[in-house]
């Protein structure tokens, strides 16, 4: 099968590295990263610069972007789907809002696309291994015949329903983890201020049954604010993420009381100039600011 591949970021990079290890043929358009395209190229992948010429003879076309907006464009507006061949298949890794995802099938459906939204689980590290999440929405005998592509990056694909399943359980996913951190802002800057040291709080909570993965990642950065240990989200992210979750629950007349009070939390920062800054990075600078300064 041959490879198309739109998305080269901190995970995209990683996840076309792997697919050209396992011997298909790859061709890529860039983005700014620069040393990710030289990189890929150096392994054997083709650049192109036009999206008729990527999609051209292609079997899927994989795509690993920020944000549905992007996807749009890709897809309907630089007509991507009209040059992709009759039976291919496009993969979209984006964490994207379903409900421009289900327009996106219904025009692929019109076209003969199959489509499987792959949206990802774990970081650029796991990208890079080939051990990420897959969460899948797709058909049983189109995600049966393009299953070997995903495995190239992911160590775990979960099937959780036809395509746009995927994009809905991502986004909960991340409402969840989103939310715990909101939480976790508030009740160490909590603990600041009322002279409970972060380590303590850690102490306490490790090992209860409050503890878990994401406290103690969240926590390795508290306790240790250094670039290695950040989580590589934007709040400009977090923010859009939450934003899609609203538009899927006002869809389903679905209640957000929690979903929005974390939006909030990071539309406020967002508001206050931290968009590009990681979620990591905002407890640190809650404690070091006036806290309405920033949420």
């Amino acid at each position: 099968m041959k490879i198309g591949f739109i998305g080269i970021g901190y995970m995209g990079h990683g996840m076309a590295k792997n697919i050209l290890e396992k011997g298909y043929s790859l061709k890529f358009i860039a983005n700014v990263k620069r040393k990710a395209a030289d990189n890929l190229i150096s392994r054997g992948a083709i650049e192109e610069t036009r999206i008729q010429d990527l999609c051209r003879d292609i079997d899927v076309l994989q795509l690993c972007l920020s944000s549905s907006d992007q996807v749009e464009d890709i897809l309907i507006n630089k007509r991507a789907i009209n040059f992709l061949k009759k039976d291919s298949v496009i993969i979209d890794s984006t964490t994207a809002n379903p409900v421009s995802s289900e327009n996106i099938i219904k025009i692929c459906t019109e076209n003969n696309i199959n489509f499987i939204d792959a949206p990802l689980g774990k970081t650029p590290k796991e990208a890079w291994d080939g051990n990420l999440d897959a969460i899948v929405g797709a058909k049983n005998d189109v995600l049966e015949k393009f299953r070997p592509i995903i495995e190239c990056w992911a160590g775990r694909i979960v099937h959780v329903g036809d395509p746009g399943s995927g994009h809905k359980l991502k986004l909960l996913n991340n409402m969840l983890s989103l939310s715990y951190y909101s939480l976790y802002y508030e009740v160490l800057t909590i603990c600041k201020q009322s002279k409970i040291s972060e380590e303590t709080f850690h102490s306490v909570i490790s090992g209860s049954r409050m503890d878990n993965e994401l406290f103690q990642s969240f926590m390795k950065y508290v306790l240790d604010p250094r670039k290695e240990n950040q989580h590589n989200f934007s709040v400009d992210n977090a923010n859009k993420d939450l934003g899609y979750l609203m538009s899927l629950a006002m869809q389903n007349n679905a209640p957000t009381l929690m979903g929005s009070a974390a939006k909030q939390v990071f539309e406020k920062a967002k508001f206050n100039g931290f968009a590009n800054k990681n979620v990591s990075e905002l407890y640190h600078l809650l404690i070091n600011k006036k806290h309405n300064e920033i949420i």
